[in-house]
């Protein structure tokens, strides 16, 4: 028997592994627009403009968490608990449905609302057309997020990454055309984003409409919907508030070039949520819900989470050595050394925070996911206060801290909350070990914020020496034997 349920483990790493890397093109692809954009808008806007930008984003993001009624979130819930073909088709057709309503919703909301929302959050009326094309680009981005979605419960890796693809070359020359004929106040990069999904979203449905959906809802199952959606919304909005909550600070007190510099970097910073986070979840979160019955899914669960935990420690080592080079090269303003730490503490953040898609499984296999709000809502509140504390004194160094400490605090309380429900062995000694072995990097990415190396040298210098630690220290002999053979299978 255990025997068995080692291959199935093997068998079900080896998936999450082939597709994460599959979905890790799709999720550059469809995440990398903002950092390939990042150049483009920091040369074209001016400060102000950028820092406009950059808070309507985050509420164009703060309003998609609501809207999108927790669809994406919920459909995966549903999707498997039905058997047949036809009966997936209907409940996601009802779950759009949903969806589509919300889109509907935000959209008028924008339109009516986008001078008070410019005035309140900016200070300005003339940005009153940025917002109402952010919420209405916002609206197209949250309803292809929910038909990725489906493409990853039917496993068509490859069609996502291509949709992903249309987006990114899409969003980017028409951001391009668009800041040409319109630069002012910030409405090109918005516009651009609603064309180029408005695109992908016929694509889709030209392609996979016919098999992804019928004419009919399933009406009992529209409160099942509605309610872990509305549990989904209500914790994921206590997450944006995390998100969100240091930008709109450092904007009251410094201003919106300084909320431009922090948005800049935090997005920089996202790149290891781009590359590893984001890809990983996408494959992992259908696999938990499909093998939820397993008998020997906690002991994938302690497996998976050590190797994601080093795969994304190495990550963030490596971005770190390249801190003040990745953003000079990303950033087409004045590096500051500030936004060096801010980079790295957002790196270590995201990955910190990610263990939450761990812990969190009891939640969702129960359906109490409403319980998230408690870790989110009070970590929230942690954060306002060390905000409020820091970053009247420290400025980016303040809002980097709390950051750090309410990345942390998330993931535990949520561990806390849902071992009543599912819980796994975490191997803490290995991961300690292995994150004092990395630290150096760390440390040389702090030390390059104030000196700001112009030779590669040092950096691939502290590169070697720390893969020969990782390497001698770091990883079993049987670990080793594993890795380079599959190295050699990859030539």
């Amino acid at each position: 028997m255990s025997e068995t349920q080692n291959l199935s483990i093997g068998a079900k790493l080896r998936e999450a592994g082939s597709h994460t890397i599959i979905y890790g093109l799709g999720s550059i692809a469809q995440s990398s627009s903002g950092l390939i954009l990042l150049p483009i808008l920091t040369s074209s806007l001016s400060g102000d403009d950028f820092g406009a930008y950059s808070l309507i984003l985050m509420a164009s993001s703060i309003a998609n968490a609501i809207f999108y009624f927790g669809m994406s979130s919920a459909l995966p819930r549903s999707y498997f608990d039905f058997e047949s073909n036809e009966d997936r088709k209907s409940v996601t057709t009802t779950a759009f449905g949903i969806l589509l309503l919300g889109a509907l919703v935000q959209t008028t909301i924008g339109y009516i609302y986008r001078t008070e929302i410019s005035m309140y959050l900016l200070g300005h009326e003339i940005y009153g057309e940025a917002v109402f094309y952010g919420l209405l680009s916002g609206a197209a981005v949250f309803v292809n997020t929910f038909l990725f979605g489906y493409l990853r419960l039917v496993k068509k890796s490859m069609a996502s990454v291509l949709f992903s693809l249309m987006s990114l070359i899409g969003t980017v020359s028409l951001t391009i055309f668009f800041q040409n004929i319109k630069s002012e106040h910030a409405v090109a990069p918005f516009m651009a984003l609603l064309y180029a999904n408005v695109i992908v979203t016929f694509a889709f449905m030209i392609m996979y409409g016919r098999s992804a959906f019928n004419f009919t809802i399933i009406k009992p199952e529209v409160p099942v919907l509605l309610n872990l959606g509305a549990a989904s919304i209500i914790a994921s909005f206590g997450g944006l508030m995390i998100d969100s909550l240091d930008r709109i600070m450092i904007q009251k007190y410094f201003g919106l070039v300084e909320a431009g510099q922090f948005s800049a970097a935090i997005r920089v910073g996202m790149l290891v949520n781009v590359i590893f986070v984001v890809p990983f979840n996408q494959i992992w979160t259908p696999m938990v819900l499909e093998y939820r019955h397993k008998k020997n899914i906690n002991q994938l669960f302690s497996r998976v989470f050590t190797a994601y935990m080093v795969l994304g420690g190495l990550l963030s080592a490596v971005a770190s050595i390249f801190s003040w080079q990745i953003l000079s090269f990303l950033i087409k303003s004045e590096v500051s050394a500030d936004m060096v730490y801010v980079f790295i503490g957002c790196l270590i953040g995201v990955l910190v925070m990610s263990a939450t898609n761990f812990f969190s499984a009891g939640l969702f296999y129960e359906r109490k996911v409403s319980l998230l709000s408690i870790a989110y809502y009070a970590t929230a509140f942690v954060k306002f206060l060390v905000n409020l504390l820091l970053i009247p004194i420290a400025g980016l160094i303040g809002a980097v801290i709390s950051c750090l400490i309410s990345s942390a605090l998330v993931p535990m309380m949520v561990r806390g909350i849902s071992k009543k429900y599912f819980q796994f062995t975490v191997d803490w000694c290995r991961l300690i070990k292995f994150y004092t072995l990395i630290s150096p990097s760390v440390l040389y990415g702090i030390y390059s914020a104030n000196n700001k190396p112009e030779d590669f040298s040092l950096n691939f210098l502290i590169l070697f020496f720390q893969i020969v630690i990782i390497l001698k220290f770091g990883f079993s002999k049987n670990e080793k034997t594993l890795l380079f053979e599959f190295i050699k299978k990859q030539k």
